[in-house]
């Protein structure tokens, strides 16, 4: 069988006028396709933690799969979940006529609430130590910090002395990774009173918890 080539698959997503982001390795669809011939069948639950370009996601759809699709890129509403609209309009690309795909489906799109995430992009942005210090004021307000890290002994001055790249490296250290964003235990928490009834339902929804 021949699975094509990264070249390929570079081509179908610039035919489908997506191919803004520059990516190195995206799948063929007729790789994820054998895959799937291998390791699945209609109606399973395909999970792809790193959604990228959506190829995982387009050939589920065009085999009768279900699937989850996980991305942290800013481009998952430009390139991947662009793509996937396209692949319900029954875009030809990939294995469209292999598997006589004509389009349909659907699919879900959701973000999570952001918490600490919020911390570590401004962060990122940041450009002066001034701004990294008033970044850090307020992760001691109301951001969720490691536990095993102390920061009585947090000096002012030694931190403005350290180059900026390595003060930015300091704070993203101290945020606890478990809380980039709201867990679902947190979500009645009064710090999160501001996110919306519905989407408190849609989450209980996903959970499969009533009330």
């Amino acid at each position: 069988m021949d699975v094509k080539t990264t070249r390929q698959a570079k081509a179908h997503i610039t035919a489908l006028e997506l191919y803004n982001v520059d990516f190195d390795t995206i799948k063929p669809e007729q790789l994820i396709e054998r895959i799937f011939e291998i390791c699945t069948d209609p109606g399973d639950i395909v999970l792809d933690f790193f959604a990228g370009s959506g190829t995982t996601a387009a050939v589920a759809l065009k085999m009768g799969r279900r699937w989850i699709a996980v991305e942290q890129m800013d481009y998952i509403q430009d390139l991947t979940a662009t793509r996937l609209k396209k692949v319900i309009e029954g875009e030809q690309g990939g294995i469209s006529k292999a598997v006589e795909w004509q389009g349909g489906g659907s699919f879900v799109y959701a973000e999570l609430v952001s918490c600490n995430a919020t911390f570590a992009d401004r962060i990122g942005a940041a450009d002066t130590s001034e701004a990294l210090q008033t970044i850090y004021a307020d992760m001691r307000a109301t951001g969720y910090l490691r536990y095993d890290v102390d920061l009585s002994d947090f000096d002012t001055d030694d931190f403005a002395a350290l180059p900026l790249e390595d003060q930015k490296r300091v704070l993203m250290d101290c945020l606890d990774a478990n809380h980039l964003y709201v867990n679902f235990g947190s979500l009645g928490d009064e710090a999160h009173a501001d996110i919306a009834e519905e989407d408190h339902r849609l989450t209980r929804a996903f959970y499969g918890v009533e009330g």
